[in-house]
């Protein structure tokens, strides 16, 4: 847990040099997939920010990951319908990207949140088929993070598991 406030103190300390120099910032997005990743785990997360934040690195640098990151805060804060626009076009940008495990999670979590349970369902066991098969938790850095919006979904979800697979 020492890691993660030192994560803490160093989100609000880059929050607050974007907030004084704006542009001075262009690593923004990283800042709000930090936020958009352990938002259950901060004492007090500011949705909002995290959204400009993710907006901004769109605006910056308009690459999958930017994109990726925007739709996580648009997830984060409700807006269910931009979440899934935005991790679409991540997907338009890198299709097979290292981000595409998490990607298909918050698409499953969005189409839960606006009813559609099948599209969720679909999404979901994309999302896990693509984590058992394609990821190495030996090598890639982004595992526990797909573990944990794994578990996230699963918790939404009512924790079953979910039966055939498939993409939008």
């Amino acid at each position: 847990m020492g890691r993660l406030s030192e994560g803490e103190q160093a989100c609000r300390r880059a929050s607050e040099l974007y907030q004084r120099e704006g542009e001075a910032l262009p690593q923004g997005w990283q800042l709000a997939r930090f936020v958009a990743t352990y938002y259950h785990d901060l004492a007090n997360p500011d949705p909002r920010e995290m959204l400009e934040m993710a907006e901004f690195g769109v605006e910056w640098n308009p690459q999958a990951h930017s994109w990726h990151t925007l739709g996580m805060a648009r997830y984060r804060v409700g807006d269910w319908p931009g979440a899934i626009d935005a991790l679409k076009r991540s997907r338009e940008i890198a299709p097979g990207g290292a981000t595409a495990q998490d990607c298909f999670f918050f698409v499953a979590m969005a189409w839960w949140q606006l009813g559609d349970q099948e599209k969720a369902r679909s999404w979901y066991n994309a999302a896990v088929k693509r984590l058992e098969e394609e990821i190495n938790p030996n090598i890639n850095e982004w595992y526990p993070d797909f573990i944990r919006f794994r578990a996230e979904a699963e918790e939404l979800m009512g924790g079953e598991r979910n039966r055939s697979g498939g993409e939008e």
